[in-house]
Order: structure tokens, then sequence, then C-alpha cells
């Protein structure tokens, strides 16, 4: 239907539904079907002659795993997204059964190692940077019961995968206060998305601006435990993890110290590139709910549009040049390390220089708030058939 209201030319057995250890049961709010049909309208509607494949699995973390794996060993998709994810730390602290022999491995390896597998077979996958900031940890670590800790999420942060970031794009918001009355803001220019904007809103509301939206904003920044992939080497722009980042439950006296993340490690930065996320200048979701019924959500947003938006581009990217792109990020950075990467009304890539996802800021080049910046579609397809795919 949502297709179909766009006018899109969709045929109506595009999608095939695989049930992974027998899937999250019955479509329901609490078991992310929102999540799914978002994802599916948006990688579906960049793409609308794709056919598509549904990998959906148990809410756990085996299950997340076993979604993956069963994707990668039919190797059916030529390009896969999710929008799932969670700060990396707890995937150190999380195993899975791998293999027939089901032995147990720490989750971040076992991601790893099934991506780097999907990357030599020549599948694109892409995974949301989240929607916390810089503060990825925020989400399950809120202040002030627990401190203040850069972080980054996981499956993003695999060197095998790339991650989605997320902009605000230019123009006015309008706000109806209390009063009646209507606060305008004005965003100039795309900008890394990060609601540090609504400064003035949140005066206006009577709220504190860490009260009012932190941590909102688009993932990003340095992994603690993922090495600096080679690709990011192409292009400068790339830091090391901050000193002093210790996440400490405070609820406790003394408070505890739950772990304390290397300084000045040389991590894998994300994300790698972005597209439009903030809900504010974001979109709609046509959806049934099992508490409300059929409904149409507006302004929402999120990385996790930005994840299935660059799956239907890649699949559109992969039809140009007649063959699958495999590891997304080659090519990415490659086209960010050319004179060409930013120049002139052909350029692949758009330059993202303002805005702060509350800790890293927009500028010339690569940042942590946008990766390479967003991308024009259309000559980025040239500059892959200039690179010989």
């Amino acid at each position: 239907m949502y297709w179909t209201g766009l006018g899109l030319p969709v045929k109506a057995n595009r999608l095939k539904v695989v049930d992974v250890d027998g899937g999250p049961g019955v479509p329901s709010d609490d078991s992310g079907s929102e999540e799914t049909t978002l994802d599916v309208q948006q990688s579906g509607g960049v793409a609308p002659a794709a056919k598509m494949i549904v990998y959906q699995a148990p809410n756990t973390d085996q299950g997340f795993y076993d979604a993956f794996a069963r994707a990668i060993n039919d190797n059916a998709a030529e390009t896969v997204s999710v929008s799932w994810g969670e700060w990396e730390w707890f995937e150190t602290q999380t195993t899975v059964s791998v293999g027939r022999a089901g032995r147990s491995v720490q989750s971040l390896q076992a991601f790893n190692t099934l991506f780097l597998r999907a990357a030599v077979q020549g599948q694109s996958f892409f995974a949301a940077a989240g929607d916390n900031g810089a503060y990825d940890v925020e989400g399950n670590a809120p202040e002030p019961f627990f401190s203040r800790v850069l972080a980054v999420d996981s499956p993003a942060a695999s060197a095998w995968i790339t991650a989605a970031g997320g902009t605000t794009l230019a123009g006015d918001q309008s706000f109806l206060l209390g009063d009646g009355s209507v606060f305008t803001v004005n965003v100039p220019t795309e900008r890394v998305w990060g609601w540090d904007y609504l400064t003035g809103l949140c005066a206006a509301l009577g709220l504190d601006l860490i009260d009012c939206v932190f941590p909102g904003g688009t993932g990003g920044g340095v992994s603690s435990y993922v090495p600096r992939p080679f690709y990011q080497d192409w292009v400068s722009g790339m830091r090391n993890t901050e000193p002093h980042q210790k996440l400490v439950d405070n609820t406790t006296s003394p408070p505890t110290l739950i772990v304390k993340l290397p300084a000045n490690y040389r991590g894998r930065n994300l994300p790698d590139v972005s597209l439009n996320a903030d809900p504010d200048t974001g979109y709609i979701i046509p959806y049934t709910s099992s508490e409300n019924g059929f409904g149409v959500d507006a302004f929402i947003g999120g990385t996790s549009f930005t994840a299935p938006q660059l799956n239907g581009i890649a699949a559109l990217l992969g039809q140009r040049v007649r063959g699958r792109l495999g590891l997304f990020n080659v090519p990415l950075y490659l086209v960010a390390a050319t004179p060409l990467g930013y120049a002139g009304h052909g350029a692949p890539l758009h330059d993202i220089k303002s805005g702060n996802n509350w800790f890293y800021t927009g500028h010339a080049g690569y940042d942590q708030g946008t990766g390479v910046g967003t991308l024009d579609v259309a000559n980025f397809g040239r500059a892959l058939l200039l690179l010989g795919y």
C-alpha cells in the first residue's frame, strides 16, 4: 500500500519472508514490527524494482546473529541492511553459539567474522550508527544514574560493514508553544544531526537543553574495540579514542566502575556516510499497530532510515555497474580520497561542514558526525564506472 500510494511500480510478489529460529512471533509493537516495516518501506521505495528478502528472528542475541548468518549463508541478497544495534561494549559481554558444534564465541568477534565473509563474497552490508549522538550508551545507561561516556554502536562499528549516519536538512522548522504562539528555528545549511540547534526552542519551553533534547543525534565516534581498517587510512580526519572514558554506576555508594575504555586507541571511526535522519526533517510511516490499529506516524527519523535507504541505493548502484559492489566502504573512501570527490557539479559526495553530535563537529572532509558526507547517487554511480566497477 505504501509503495503503490507513492506511485511506485512494484510487483506484488517482490517480498519473501524468511523466519530464522522460528521468527519473532506474531507481528506486534513489542516485537519491533514498526522498525521492520520502515526498513522494508525505505529500502524497497528507493529501489522499487528490486526483489526483497526479510530475514526476521527472535529479539535475542542468538537470534540477531542467526539472522545475519542465514542471510550470508544463503548469499541471495546482494545488499543487506539492519537498523538494530547496541553499544559495542555489550557485544564484548555476550556470547553466541557458532557453527554446528555450537562453539560459544564473543558476539563482537562473531559478527566481525560474519561480515568479513559477506564482504569477501561480494555482499554489501549497512547498519544504523545509532541515535544517541556521540554517547551511544545513553539509551541503556542514562544520566545522572550513570556517567557520560563516549561510545559507538554495534554492528555499525564492524570494519566490514558501512555505518550509516544522519544529517538535518536545511530550512525552517515551526513549533507550536503552549501559549498558542509559533516558535521557528532556521537551519541555514544541511548539518550533522544533533539537537543542540534547538537551544532556543528549549529555552522558550522553559527547559534545560540537556533535559530537553540530549543526546538526540547521529551516532558517531571511535570504536574502543575494532582496529582502524585499511580504507580509513586513505583520508584525513581520523581520530583515536578520547581519554578518561569510564562508565560509572552512580546509584551505588560509593559509585561502581563498570568499564574503563582504552585511551588513544587507534580504532575504527564511524559513521562512513550519511543521509537525512533528523525526525524534525524526517519521514512518515504507515503502520498497523498491534495496540492502536492502522495509522500514519509523522515526524519519524533516526539512522534507522539511512541504513535501509543506503541498502536501496546500493541495489541501484549494483544495477548501474551490472554486478555486486562488495564492501561499500572501499569505493566510498576511494572516491573521498580523490580531488574530484567533492569538487564541482559532478561531485559524488556532498561535504557536511556544520553541526555536531554533541561532541564531534562537522568540518571539511571526513568527520565523526557524518563520515565522508552525503551521496549524490547519480554522480557516485558514474564514479564507480570510472573506478572500473
